[in-house]
Protein backbone atom coordinates (compact mmCIF):
# COMPACT_ATOMS: atom_id res chain seq x y z
CA UNK A 1 0.00 0.00 0.00
CA UNK A 2 1.42 3.47 -1.01
CA UNK A 3 1.37 5.53 1.79
CA UNK A 4 1.25 9.68 1.93
CA UNK A 5 2.46 11.41 4.56
CA UNK A 6 0.21 12.65 7.67
CA UNK A 7 -0.91 16.49 6.82
CA UNK A 8 -3.07 17.33 9.96
CA UNK A 9 -4.48 20.42 9.71
CA UNK A 10 -4.30 21.53 13.60
CA UNK A 11 -2.46 20.40 16.74
CA UNK A 12 -3.99 16.56 18.21
CA UNK A 13 -5.33 18.39 20.95
CA UNK A 14 -7.62 20.29 18.88
CA UNK A 15 -9.37 16.78 17.70
CA UNK A 16 -11.52 14.91 19.30
CA UNK A 17 -10.59 11.30 20.30
CA UNK A 18 -12.50 8.63 19.08
CA UNK A 19 -13.26 5.95 22.34
CA UNK A 20 -14.71 3.02 20.07
CA UNK A 21 -14.51 2.14 16.52
CA UNK A 22 -18.03 0.00 15.80
CA UNK A 23 -17.28 0.93 11.86
CA UNK A 24 -15.47 1.36 8.99
CA UNK A 25 -17.28 3.67 6.41
CA UNK A 26 -16.43 3.55 2.63
CA UNK A 27 -16.90 6.93 0.66
CA UNK A 28 -16.62 8.32 -2.53
CA UNK A 29 -15.80 12.05 -3.14
CA UNK A 30 -18.97 11.96 -5.53
CA UNK A 31 -16.08 13.40 -8.45
CA UNK A 32 -16.38 12.14 -12.04
CA UNK A 33 -12.57 11.15 -13.91
CA UNK A 34 -12.53 14.47 -16.31
CA UNK A 35 -13.43 17.68 -14.33
CA UNK A 36 -10.29 17.52 -11.73
CA UNK A 37 -12.02 19.18 -9.02
CA UNK A 38 -11.97 16.40 -6.19
CA UNK A 39 -9.09 14.78 -7.16
CA UNK A 40 -7.24 14.54 -3.96
CA UNK A 41 -7.66 14.41 -0.20
CA UNK A 42 -6.32 18.23 -0.20
CA UNK A 43 -9.01 19.21 -2.63
CA UNK A 44 -11.27 17.75 -0.49
CA UNK A 45 -10.21 19.01 2.32
CA UNK A 46 -10.17 22.52 1.35
CA UNK A 47 -14.14 22.15 0.12
CA UNK A 48 -14.73 20.28 3.73
CA UNK A 49 -12.74 23.54 5.66
CA UNK A 50 -13.96 26.40 3.29
CA UNK A 51 -17.11 25.47 2.38
CA UNK A 52 -18.83 23.58 5.00
CA UNK A 53 -16.92 25.23 7.88
CA UNK A 54 -15.20 22.09 9.19
CA UNK A 55 -12.50 21.84 11.58
CA UNK A 56 -10.41 19.10 8.95
CA UNK A 57 -11.26 17.10 6.51
CA UNK A 58 -14.10 14.70 7.45
CA UNK A 59 -12.21 11.44 6.65
CA UNK A 60 -9.79 9.97 8.24
CA UNK A 61 -8.12 8.22 4.86
CA UNK A 62 -8.37 9.45 1.36
CA UNK A 63 -7.99 6.92 -1.13
CA UNK A 64 -6.86 8.63 -4.61
CA UNK A 65 -6.90 7.40 -8.23
CA UNK A 66 -3.47 6.05 -8.75
CA UNK A 67 -3.95 3.87 -5.16
CA UNK A 68 -2.18 6.42 -3.10
CA UNK A 69 -3.58 6.68 0.43
CA UNK A 70 -3.72 10.05 1.68
CA UNK A 71 -4.17 11.09 5.58
CA UNK A 72 -6.98 12.80 6.61
CA UNK A 73 -7.74 13.60 10.16
CA UNK A 74 -5.98 11.29 12.76
CA UNK A 75 -7.12 7.71 12.78
CA UNK A 76 -7.90 7.90 16.31
CA UNK A 77 -10.07 11.30 16.38
CA UNK A 78 -14.14 11.35 15.73
CA UNK A 79 -14.46 12.09 11.66
CA UNK A 80 -17.11 13.67 10.04
CA UNK A 81 -18.89 11.40 7.26
CA UNK A 82 -21.90 10.06 8.76
CA UNK A 83 -23.93 12.08 11.43
CA UNK A 84 -24.89 10.15 14.23
CA UNK A 85 -22.19 7.66 13.88
CA UNK A 86 -19.16 9.63 13.92
CA UNK A 87 -17.79 8.77 17.37
CA UNK A 88 -17.82 5.34 16.82
CA UNK A 89 -16.59 5.10 13.11
CA UNK A 90 -13.35 5.41 10.95
CA UNK A 91 -13.91 7.09 7.57
CA UNK A 92 -12.40 6.00 4.04
CA UNK A 93 -12.67 7.68 1.14
CA UNK A 94 -12.45 7.09 -2.69
CA UNK A 95 -11.69 9.51 -4.98
CA UNK A 96 -14.32 9.44 -8.15
CA UNK A 97 -17.74 7.44 -7.95
CA UNK A 98 -19.67 9.88 -10.15
CA UNK A 99 -20.55 10.60 -13.83
CA UNK A 100 -20.65 13.33 -15.51
CA UNK A 101 -24.03 14.44 -14.23
CA UNK A 102 -23.30 13.88 -10.50
CA UNK A 103 -24.69 10.52 -10.54
CA UNK A 104 -23.36 7.38 -8.82
CA UNK A 105 -20.81 5.45 -10.92
CA UNK A 106 -18.80 2.61 -9.76
CA UNK A 107 -15.40 3.89 -11.85
CA UNK A 108 -12.85 2.99 -8.96
CA UNK A 109 -9.42 2.06 -10.59
CA UNK A 110 -7.40 -1.20 -9.81
CA UNK A 111 -4.74 0.55 -7.86
CA UNK A 112 -8.10 2.12 -5.29
CA UNK A 113 -9.62 -1.59 -5.22
CA UNK A 114 -6.31 -2.98 -4.14
CA UNK A 115 -5.68 0.15 -1.69
CA UNK A 116 -8.89 -0.46 -0.21
CA UNK A 117 -8.82 -3.92 0.28
CA UNK A 118 -5.49 -3.03 1.96
CA UNK A 119 -6.32 -0.74 4.35
CA UNK A 120 -10.10 -2.28 4.81
CA UNK A 121 -8.53 -5.15 5.75
CA UNK A 122 -5.87 -3.88 8.41
CA UNK A 123 -8.12 -1.40 10.07
CA UNK A 124 -10.86 -4.59 10.15
CA UNK A 125 -8.24 -7.14 12.46
CA UNK A 126 -6.71 -3.34 14.50
CA UNK A 127 -10.24 -1.96 15.46
CA UNK A 128 -11.55 -5.76 16.81
CA UNK A 129 -13.84 -7.13 13.82
CA UNK A 130 -16.08 -3.67 13.12
CA UNK A 131 -18.46 -3.64 10.58
CA UNK A 132 -17.74 -2.26 6.75
CA UNK A 133 -20.51 -0.28 5.61
CA UNK A 134 -20.98 2.08 3.24
CA UNK A 135 -22.26 5.65 3.83
CA UNK A 136 -25.74 4.79 2.00
CA UNK A 137 -26.16 2.15 4.44
CA UNK A 138 -26.78 4.69 6.93
CA UNK A 139 -30.45 5.62 5.05
CA UNK A 140 -28.95 8.50 4.10
CA UNK A 141 -30.27 9.26 0.13
CA UNK A 142 -27.37 9.35 -1.64
CA UNK A 143 -25.24 6.59 -3.73
CA UNK A 144 -21.86 7.23 -1.78
CA UNK A 145 -19.72 5.16 -2.21
CA UNK A 146 -21.24 4.40 -6.13
CA UNK A 147 -21.04 0.44 -5.14
CA UNK A 148 -22.50 -2.20 -2.44
CA UNK A 149 -19.90 -2.37 0.21
CA UNK A 150 -21.46 -5.60 1.81
CA UNK A 151 -21.26 -7.64 -1.51
CA UNK A 152 -17.60 -6.43 -1.94
CA UNK A 153 -16.47 -6.80 1.66
CA UNK A 154 -18.84 -10.29 2.66
CA UNK A 155 -16.14 -12.28 0.71
CA UNK A 156 -12.95 -10.96 1.86
CA UNK A 157 -14.32 -10.99 5.70
CA UNK A 158 -15.22 -14.75 5.19
CA UNK A 159 -11.73 -15.19 3.79
CA UNK A 160 -10.11 -13.30 6.64
CA UNK A 161 -12.12 -15.32 9.19
CA UNK A 162 -12.00 -18.77 7.54
CA UNK A 163 -8.02 -17.86 7.82
CA UNK A 164 -8.05 -17.54 11.49
CA UNK A 165 -9.87 -20.68 12.05
CA UNK A 166 -13.41 -19.62 12.76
Amino acid sequence: MKLGVPNYLHPASTYTARTRTDNIVIHCSADDKEDGIMDTAEDIREMHVLENGWLDIGYHFVIERDGMVQFGRPAWSVGAGVVGHNHNSLHICLVGGADAMGRGENDFTDAQWEALTELVTVAWGAYGRPKVLGHRDFGVPKDCPSFDVRTWWYPIEAKLSKGRGE
